[in-house]
């Protein structure tokens, strides 16, 4: 399963970087374009549930938070792959996030009718280190963050115990 894992997930980092990354090289029309179409698609369901309507602005907000997320989800189950601490998975998966959201804005200032924000930055390392903590309790809870399972449940049995009571 891990071996499978080892080619999946950088397969599925390399293709999310890249549409954000693509995203970003976007000319304001067709960013403008797409989101216009995605706040078509999403504003009727918005105003049914919250009886509410959403702003265009609110969807390039939302769009940079969920693509980060999804990012940093992904980032921290490749940095998982690696025999490193969970706290150091935490680290490297919000450090590469926020690498990535980097030359992301920086992408944009190229872009035809496009202007790098800093808030967008932080935005970015919201959606990524939201996912990457969920993750990382994820994994804590279901005993994922550990080395060898298998190893933890074999010392954790009742002959260990005792051994270790004599001693």
């Amino acid at each position: 399963m891990k071996t499978k894992r080892r080619i999946i997930v950088p397969i599925l980092l390399f293709f999310i970087v890249g549409i954000i990354w693509l995203n970003s090289s976007m000319d304001a029309v067709i960013s403008d374009m797409q989101s216009d179409w995605v706040f078509d698609l999403l504003n009727p369901i918005f105003e049914k549930v919250f009886d509410r309507t959403l702003t265009v602005h609110i969807v390039r907000k939302l769009a940079h938070f969920i693509e980060f997320a999804v990012l940093g989800g992904v980032l921290y189950l490749a940095v998982s792959l690696f025999d490193i601490s969970p706290s150091m998975r935490i680290y490297t998966s919000g450090t590469l996030s926020m690498i990535v959201a980097l030359i992301d804005e920086t992408i944009q200032l190229t872009s035809e009718g496009r202007t790098s924000q800093v808030t967008d930055v932080w935005l970015d390392c919201l959606g990524s280190i939201s996912a990457i903590i969920c993750l990382a309790m994820i994994f804590h809870l279901a005993h994922l963050d550990r080395d060898d399972p298998e190893e933890d449940a074999a010392d954790a049995s009742p002959d260990n115990e005792d051994r270790d009571k004599t001693k």
